[in-house]
């Protein structure tokens, strides 16, 4: 779920996502976000629909 809202462009960032701007801005903290599994979606891969957030029973 946090992959897919932090790679969603933002129009505030001139198109870019938050993961985009993180790895130009501090790449440090990128490789612990990746470390820890999250990770860029691809923009025609991007979920932001309720189900995203619903575990399997």
């Amino acid at each position: 779920m946090v992959s897919h809202i932090n790679s969603q462009p933002k129009e505030k960032l001139k198109g870019k996502s938050l993961l985009e701007m993180m790895e130009f801005l501090s790449p440090d903290l990128y490789k612990k976000f990746i470390e820890f599994g999250i990770k860029k979606i691809e923009n025609d891969e991007i979920i932001l629909k309720p189900y995203l957030l619903k575990e399997d029973n």
